[in-house]
């Protein structure tokens, strides 16, 4: 008996290093790629695209404006698509998401914005119609 529970001891001793062998290595690749490329997987910082002009006013008194999020690391073959955000925060962290299509140029994506809704328009001719009761009156 003593001698089982001395032998389960050890797998489990064993088994709980190579469990934390295993997270070590993950982890240190992720800080390598990150080391490497000098930022973390994820997306970069948003990029304003268009803001609501002051001849369109909503209900809510908030200013809006449309923001693009590229991919800024992808690794895989595919990057993610872009996102197009509108949001009243200063940095297009929330808000409404519309994905773009994967060729779009973010820098050519513009915006026409009417009383009840904006519409998000990529190079391509796509066009995203958000209603305003979808991005207005907060959270």
């Amino acid at each position: 008996m003593a001698r089982r529970s001395t032998t389960l001891r050890r797998l489990l001793v064993v088994g709980a290093a190579v469990v934390g062998f295993v997270a070590l290595i993950v982890v240190g690749l992720y800080a390598l790629v990150v080391f490497v490329l000098g930022e973390a997987p994820g997306w970069t910082t948003a990029t304003e695209v268009c803001r609501q002009p002051d001849t369109v006013r909503y209900e809510d008194g908030s200013s809006y404006a449309v923001y693009v999020r590229e991919p800024s690391l992808s690794l895989s073959l595919s990057s993610g698509p872009s996102l197009a955000v509108v949001s009243r925060s200063g940095n297009g962290s929330y808000g409404v998401f519309i994905e773009l299509n994967p060729s779009t140029d973010p820098d050519l994506v513009t915006c026409r914005w009417q009383p009840d809704r904006v519409e998000i328009v990529e190079p391509n001719g796509i066009v995203h119609a958000v209603p305003a009761s979808v991005f207005t009156g907060g959270r």
